[in-house]
């Protein structure tokens, strides 16, 4: 079992600085200053997963109303700590923590627009990881700022939503992340 923390300010701007760029393409990190509005709006948390005064893994979720899907925007393992169950244990942490929600929806990237051989792996990894853990594919893709995403969910009760259902969530919290310009200009979300 984890203690979970919520990170202010200081923490958030730590784990940004020297976790996030590390565990994530330099394309699908926002800036710091947007992270930090979404969360004085309340509509972000950013959680620490401790073991022992130790981050294990964080997750830094963003939603439009709790009792909705939540959207996993970032979530990582310490690199050196996985491949021991940590992820599946924090998964499972998060439907605690954000107990009223329907479920969640995650980004993945894309293996078809891969960068490499090495990044297909990862991407397949990835996608791997999430249905061993109880998410579903949608035939649902979006590009923001030209990076490519699968979307996938879980629902607490494990039963599929409808594409419909997870479009319509997953854009309400997009526009929750970006401005009407950013939305228009940045964002394609569509149905396959």
């Amino acid at each position: 079992m984890f203690d979970t923390i919520f990170f202010g300010e200081n923490e958030i701007r730590d784990i940004y600085e020297n976790n996030i760029p590390k565990d994530f393409h330099e394309s699908e990190i926002k800036p710091l200053k947007k992270i930090y509005a979404m969360r004085d709006e309340g509509n972000y948390s950013c959680v620490g997963f401790f073991k022992n005064k130790v981050l294990n893994a964080y997750a830094f979720v963003c939603y439009k109303n709790e009792r909705d899907y939540i959207l996993l925007d970032y979530f990582a393992v310490s690199e050196k700590l996985r491949g021991n169950g940590i992820g599946r244990e924090c998964l499972k942490g998060l439907n605690d923590i954000f107990g009223n929600s329907k479920g969640i929806i995650l980004e993945t990237e894309d293996p078809a627009f891969s960068f490499d051989d090495t990044d297909m792996k990862i991407r397949n990894k990835r996608i791997e990881f999430y249905e061993k853990n109880g998410f579903v594919r949608h035939n649902i893709s979006s590009s923001i700022y030209r990076a490519n995403y699968i979307i996938m969910s879980r629902r607490k009760d494990r039963i599929k939503d409808k594409d419909d259902n997870i479009y319509k969530y997953t854009e309400k919290i997009y526009k929750v992340m970006f401005s009407e310009n950013e939305y228009r200009e940045n964002v394609v979300l569509k149905k396959l």
